[in-house]
């Protein structure tokens, strides 16, 4: 009688556990939320899918879709190749860095199943001062991805209870993502593309105007080294780096000395535009490979 109590009750806990996971799994596959980005479009399943998840740099921040770099990219896949079809996403987001891409990758990437998931960031993770919620999903992702029971929608939400009540002090002075928390959520985000099957290319931080910032300044300093580190995942993970970093003429620059006007939007294009043309990305497309493969060296001179 104990031992078929004893059973009934085991069972019971079972039950109910995998009942809460089974209904924290569905309720985590819900749309994360809002997010202040151009509207997505459906999914073409005809076409060769390119999406770019980036911030407000290729969302083209004070400027109109189509002249932000993915739109002009787009044109010229277009007008280079008629006779294909082409997709090309914005998922930029203004202020996003590469935890935020990380909470939103389901939505904004995956269900795009791209054919190449080109990924843009590093500027907000590396002048960008910490803040309360980038430090909570700092917390969401090591425990999700960098924990042996992360793959437990149940405890990864007991986790989140806790975690909101021991997640650190910000320091505004300090990077918003520290360097080697940067590489290891980048590295997340490539060999999750690659899972999906697509080709997955990194851009290097697109130049700051260090007139208005200054060269020996604590963000041109930071930029260098997250342009750095953008670098030396994408060597480590043998994928491409498109180099995007070089000097950009002074009218490439809004006010802020740091998002492009229409001109320096068009010049991140034509870089990205070349990168797509050659080997290493090419065969990603299926284009035609007639491009070298030799990178520019990034500069802030």
């Amino acid at each position: 009688m104990r031992n078929t109590v004893f059973l009934l009750v085991l069972f019971g806990i079972i039950g109910l556990l995998v009942l809460g996971e089974i209904l924290v799994r569905q309720r985590a596959s819900r749309p994360v939320g809002s997010w202040p980005m151009r509207p997505l479009p459906a999914l073409d399943p005809k076409a060769t899918r390119i999406v770019v998840l980036a911030d407000s740099i290729a969302f083209g921040d004070g400027l109109p879709e189509e002249e932000a770099w993915p739109s002009l990219v787009a044109a010229q896949l277009g007008q280079s190749y008629p006779d294909r079809r082409w997709q090309v996403v914005n998922a930029g987001v203004p202020g996003d860095n590469a935890v935020d891409a990380y909470v939103r990758y389901v939505p904004h990437v995956a269900a795009y199943r791209p054919h190449l998931l080109l990924i843009a960031l590093g500027i907000n993770d590396g002048l960008g001062g910490q803040n309360e919620l980038t430090n909570r999903r700092l917390a969401r992702f090591a425990a999700n991805e960098q924990t042996w029971w992360g793959r437990s929608y149940l405890l990864r939400a007991l986790a989140a209870r806790w975690q909101a009540l021991t997640v650190s002090t910000p320091d505004p002075s300090a990077p918003q993502v520290p360097p080697e928390q940067f590489q290891t959520v980048l590295t997340w985000l490539v060999r999750e593309g690659q899972k999906q099957g697509a080709g997955v290319a990194l851009l290097t931080l697109t130049p700051i105007d260090v007139l208005a910032y200054g060269d020996s300044s604590i963000y041109a300093a930071r930029w260098r080294e997250y342009s750095g580190l953008v670098r030396d995942t994408a060597r480590k993970l043998g994928v491409p780096v498109i180099e995007v970093g070089h000097r950009l003429p002074d009218d490439a620059w809004q006010a802020d000395g740091l998002h492009l006007t229409a001109a320096g939007e068009a010049i991140i294009a034509g870089r990205v535009w070349q990168a797509l043309r050659r080997p290493a990305l090419a065969s990603d497309l299926h284009l035609p490979m007639g491009e070298s493969n030799a990178e520019m060296a990034p500069s802030l001179e």
